[in-house]
């Protein structure tokens, strides 16, 4: 009968108690109602007479996705070793309710929940002798905070139907002596820390899926659900800004207002639309974890800051080496791999960052706001570092084709360092910043020092072309000539411009394309250029089945070579 018409609130009930026992009932109705879109349809199970529940947060009646988490931390703490559960992630990106989604949907497992404020010792003390006090154990009341925490443990050590939540772990270290030396019950953490050491199943947090952004702003936002969705990849799919931006949308901006204003102000509107409920903007959690890394170690915050200005993922380990003009902690992060490593440690402890095996992806609103607080500060230094490393890296693997997966794999931070930043004067003498050799040995002027621009992108363009990528070769060697180039600078593009159109089967724009640039080299006397240009042509004509036109170039290259 489901299957065949429209299911209402009372159809499920009714054909459910026919096949179920009452608590299979719920269990199944609160199931059916979810995948029909009601997103109350999980809400707070009942907690068995006698049970003591600790205060925790509010339901969020709201909640919606997440089951695979969900699901996930069901399987964890069944599993016979147990071990904390710790979900890991970045600031705003849900861990906080997902654990909360998850004890309000289970509340009749334990005689014993308890909510517990991890993120300082004092806090944790605060809240194991309030647990203390309310199960009257022996030592509650006692002066020395150490004599409660012991009680604590060893209560624990004697159930199994307990279920502790660490919110907001700093690190490992902060929350074991905590913890009875044998786990017979549930526990729950939540950290920006996804490094446990064994000591834990840790199961990472990353932001919504696209359904998930665009029924968490549907909620509030009557907006199209293609602006909504607009709206949701500008943030990166981040739960805490989701809700940030649909609280502000509401209060009567409309969502093409708000990503201009995110454009433009940045990390200032992360601040706005915080719920009553939450403590910390996105801003704000963001800024507080990277001044917390400044603070602690100040090498690893220069790598961060240096990758604000990078492409947010894919960025690899080994860009980050010794270069001239580096602050003095930074040089001594990259001039040593045990340090560099020891950096991003900490950096993925904080929940700046991920790591992978061989590079580190940040959140783009980390980027905004560490941008906006290295503005604030007038520092630029880790702008024209980015711009350094990048160049420097482009220079070095140009040279030869070994080089060459190399560079496509900084290619889009090179182009979105071009694109959206300030280039510096790198012709500067007093600069700091040095690019290096010509990037390639037969075009000794292809990049001009004037135009730094030109120097990102003509490697990756280069590079494109001759690995195959050749619609993307194409649009950035167009992009360089819309520049205010070198007369020689703008003659070598064109000529590899030709090529480009040659094997894109674009002959008569090859042949112009070469045409142009023919003059700038024969007035220079680069007569070894005028006849690779020569010979480009004559190929393009021959392909095109202009085959007198081709052996007039063929002869003009002759002669010239």
């Amino acid at each position: 009968r489901l299957l065949f018409q429209p299911p209402t609130i009372s159809h499920i009930i009714f054909y459910t108690t026919l096949v179920r026992g009452q608590d299979e009932i719920k269990e199944m109705q609160r199931a059916i109602l979810h995948r029909l879109g009601y997103a109350d349809a999980y809400g707070p199970s009942n907690p068995e007479p006698g049970t003591l529940v600790g205060p925790m947060p509010d339901h969020n009646s709201l909640f919606i996705g997440r089951e695979r988490l969900l699901n996930e931390i069901d399987s964890r703490l069944g599993l016979p070793m147990k071990l904390p559960c710790v979900l890991a992630g970045m600031p705003g990106v849900g861990k906080t309710s997902i654990a909360a989604e998850y004890v309000y949907r289970h509340l009749n497992r334990w005689r014993t929940v308890w909510w517990i404020r991890a993120e300082s010792d004092r806090t944790l003390a605060d809240d194991y002798v309030n647990l203390a006090r309310a199960r009257y154990l022996r030592g509650a009341d006692s002066p020395l905070i150490e004599d409660t925490i012991q009680a604590v443990r060893a209560w624990l050590s004697t159930k199994r139907d307990w279920l502790l939540v660490f919110d907001n772990v700093p690190h490992l270290k902060d929350v074991l002596p905590f913890l009875p030396r044998v786990v017979t019950g549930d526990i729950i953490c939540t950290s920006r820390d996804p490094l446990w050491n064994n000591q834990a199943y840790v199961i990472e947090v990353a932001p919504f899926e696209p359904w998930e952004s665009r029924k968490t702003l549907s909620f509030q936002c009557k907006e199209e659900p293609a602006a909504l969705d607009i709206l949701a990849e500008e943030l990166r799919h981040l739960p805490l800004a989701l809700v940030q931006a649909a609280s502000v949308i509401k209060g009567g901006m409309s969502v093409g207002e708000y990503i201009e204003q995110l454009h433009s102000q940045g990390a200032r509107l992360l601040e706005y639309g915080l719920p009553l409920d939450y403590g910390t903007s996105v801003a704000a959690a963001i800024r507080m974890a990277s001044e917390h890394i400044r603070e602690k170690t100040p090498g690893a915050f220069g790598v961060l800051a240096v990758c604000a200005y990078l492409d947010p993922d894919d960025i690899p380990k080994w860009l980050f080496v010794e270069t001239p003009g580096m602050p003095g902690d930074l040089a001594a992060t990259c001039r040593d791999p045990l340090e560099l490593a020891n950096g991003i440690a900490a950096l993925c402890a904080s929940g700046c960052i991920t790591s992978q095996d061989d590079s580190i992806s940040l959140h783009r609103l980390s980027q905004v706001v560490i941008q906006d607080m290295l503005f604030e500060e007038g520092q630029n230094a880790y702008e024209k570092l980015a711009f350094a490393l990048v160049g420097n890296s482009l220079n070095q693997n140009s040279q030869t084709s070994d080089g060459w997966p190399r560079i496509v794999r900084i290619a889009p931070h090179a182009i979105r360092l071009a694109h959206h930043f300030p280039i510096p004067a790198l012709a500067e003498p007093s600069t700091s910043l040095s690019l290096g050799t010509p990037l390639y040995g037969n075009f000794t002027d292809a990049v001009d020092q004037a135009d730094s621009r030109a120097q990102l992108l003509h490697p990756v363009a280069g590079v494109y072309a001759r690995v195959g990528r050749l619609e993307q070769a194409r649009r950035m060697f167009e992009e360089e000539l819309t520049g205010n180039l070198p007369v020689i600078t703008r003659a070598n593009i064109l000529s590899e411009l030709g090529l480009v159109y040659r094997r894109l089967g674009q002959l008569k724009k090859s042949v112009r394309s070469y045409m142009s640039a023919l003059p700038a080299f024969k007035e220079s006397g680069r007569m070894v250029e005028a006849a690779n240009v020569y010979c480009g042509m004559g190929m393009a004509k021959e392909q095109g089945g202009d085959i007198e036109g081709a052996a007039v170039c063929f002869q003009d290259m002759r002669r010239l070579s």
